[in-house]
């Protein structure tokens, strides 16, 4: 699997995925289930840096380093 998920994308993923966990209170057994789910999908992509549902759509957020040690967006 080539990786196609960057650094701020796994980021902004792992805290949204620490939010649904946290505000889970309150809510029916089946939703808890469902936003687990949700939350760990989310930890699993950030974790392994690659996000099924990008590659329909050809979106890779990984910065990759130009010729002159700039980064430079895919």
């Amino acid at each position: 699997m080539k990786k196609n998920v960057g650094t701020k994308d796994s980021l902004a993923r792992i805290l949204i995925a620490v939010a649904i966990l946290y505000s889970m209170d309150g809510f029916t057994d089946t939703t808890k289930v469902i936003l687990g789910c949700a939350a760990a999908a989310l930890l699993l992509s950030a974790l392994s840096s690659y996000c099924l549902i990008y590659l329909p759509f050809g979106i890779n957020t990984v910065q990759r380093k130009t010729s002159q040690g700039k980064h430079m967006k895919r």
